[in-house]
């Protein structure tokens, strides 16, 4: 059957629904740099210029990948609502232009829309689920899913197959923390004293005792604020996978924001695509605490029109 366009408070209530569900992404340094405007008739997501750590994220390039991973969890709420979303992506220019993306929503007829969208809502506040029965897990077949995701979302996820291409990125990573933390931590310090900080790079549920058992690499075709958004979608795409089976990934922000290292991945990984985030992949960490969240008076902002 055929969509009808939403009107009134039924597309409005699913428009705020999503809102909120977006407020629940994962973000760097859990600094949830977004701003939702909401009318009747649509739901915009923007960038939060003021949450921008421009000393670390020189590009824009973490706070756009946050953005994304809000902007997919909109996509699936209005799923899980049994509606279609219909989103109408503008990649900011920073930091005059902050607009990411639009969304509007129209009735499918028959409460069924996306059921894969659908399917991954419960987690986007629920976290890992720890009821699943894990058997050992197959790498393999848990890199296919995450693959399969991150092309769903239009990038690419390559994983580091093989002992020594594994070890090589592995010395990538530890060579970028290196070099990059300690300048990170004296940049941080003013903010993570003012308490606007995470304690950890990203805030998604980490990686219990770092028992990795797969690291990969998420890449997008070009190296622009549209690659930004499309690598936030997929990566909390792949994250909701995840959590849904009881795993989480960790993520290495200092590989991405230092140049060479970048270039290392590209080399490693024999792609000359843009490497986005190397996810460090295992059982989630049941025990780590919830992150804190802005109050949703500080990032929804309605209007009647």
């Amino acid at each position: 059957m055929a969509s009808t366009a939403a009107s009134g408070t039924a597309g409005a209530v699913v428009l705020r629904h999503a809102a909120i569900q977006a407020t629940y992404a994962p973000s760097v340094y859990n600094t949830q740099p977004w701003i939702l405007r909401l009318t009747p008739d649509d739901l915009a997501v923007h960038a939060d210029p003021g949450r921008w750590l421009m000393s670390l994220d020189r590009m824009g390039r973490q706070l756009l990948i946050s953005c994304g991973c809000a902007l997919f969890n909109v996509r699936t709420s209005v799923a899980a609502d049994g509606w279609q979303a219909d989103i109408r992506r503008t990649p900011a220019n920073l930091p005059d232009e902050t607009l990411i993306a639009t969304a509007t929503v129209s009735s499918t007829g028959t409460g069924v829309a996306d059921p894969v969208l659908a399917e991954l809502n419960p987690w986007v506040q629920a976290g890992p689920d720890d009821s699943v029965r894990r058997s050992p897990a197959d790498p393999m077949y848990l890199s296919e899913r995450l693959r399969a995701a991150a092309v769903a979302s239009g990038a690419e996820l390559i994983p580091a197959t093989g002992p020594t291409s594994r070890t090589a990125l592995q010395q990538a990573i530890d060579h970028a923390e290196q070099v990059y933390r300690p300048d990170q931590d004296a940049r941080t310090a003013r903010w993570s004293s003012a308490g606007v900080l995470g304690s950890s790079e990203w805030s998604n549920s980490p990686v219990q005792s770092e028992a990795y058992l797969l690291t990969s690499v998420l890449v997008t075709p070009g190296d622009a604020a549209e690659d930004w958004i499309t690598a936030g979608e997929a990566m909390q795409r792949m994250l909701l996978e995840l959590a849904r089976s009881g795993y989480a990934a960790d993520l290495c922000l200092p590989a991405i924001e230092v140049a060479a290292v970048r270039a290392r991945i590209q080399d490693i990984i024999g792609s000359a695509a843009s490497p986005q985030a190397v996810l460090q992949i295992g059982p989630a960490d049941q025990a780590s605490p919830t992150p804190q969240r802005r109050l949703l008076l500080d990032v929804i902002r309605e209007s009647a029109d």
